[in-house]
């Protein structure tokens, strides 16, 4: 910073370069760790498939391929295929207060034309879905469900929900966690919600 001062640059535009240049500096590193995640994953141990708690309604909408992106500040998933949990809470107040305009309508569409069971009925407590990761980004996404994050974005290619729900094998965690007895080559039956 000296030096640059010495060469007669303002001290309010040498502080304006490194905080510039900081900034470069995190999106370099975030990206180097996302670049890592996608050349090391491919699947799961052997026996094992990793899971997400998520609260309701983002569980189900998140299951069900309606919630095409998962939002986190910082975590970075293990593995591009997870079960979702719901978790035993649900989001405290109404769905429509919960959603924006927006991702009401959506919802609201499927709520009434019977796709979607009254919200009161969404599973607590249990293995709902199956999701398949397109991509993990920090860039931005084209998707009412991602408006103004700036974290973590798990892009959804693909989402099912389970024929039955899993029930004893959800922990109340904000963490992934690994499932036993479940694997890419012995999932449970399940199929894509009807839109």
């Amino acid at each position: 910073m000296q030096k640059l001062l010495d060469l007669g640059i303002p001290a309010i535009e040498v502080r304006s370069m490194m905080a510039q240049e900081m900034v470069k500096r995190e999106k370099l590193q975030k990206s180097q760790r996302l670049e890592k995640f996608a050349s090391r994953h491919s699947g799961t141990p052997k026996g094992k498939l990793y899971c997400l708690a998520i609260r309701q309604p983002w569980a189900m909408l998140v299951a069900c391929g309606i919630k095409d992106v998962e939002l986190r500040n910082e975590m970075i998933p293990p593995s591009k295929k997870f079960f979702v949990a719901a978790s035993v809470t649900k989001e405290p107040g109404k769905l429509q207060d919960l959603l924006n305009e927006e991702q009401y309508n959506v919802v609201e569409k499927y709520l009434e034309n019977g796709s979607l069971p009254p919200y009161k009925e969404w599973t607590t407590g249990a293995i709902i879905g199956y999701v398949e990761l397109e991509k993990v980004t920090y860039d931005e996404v084209d998707s009412i469900w991602a408006l103004g994050h700036d974290g973590i974005k798990y892009v959804i290619k693909n989402a099912y929900l389970l024929d039955e729900p899993i029930r004893g094998k959800n922990k109340a965690t904000p963490l992934f966690y690994t499932v036993d007895g479940y694997d890419e080559d012995n999932l449970p039956p399940m199929h894509k919600f009807s839109f």
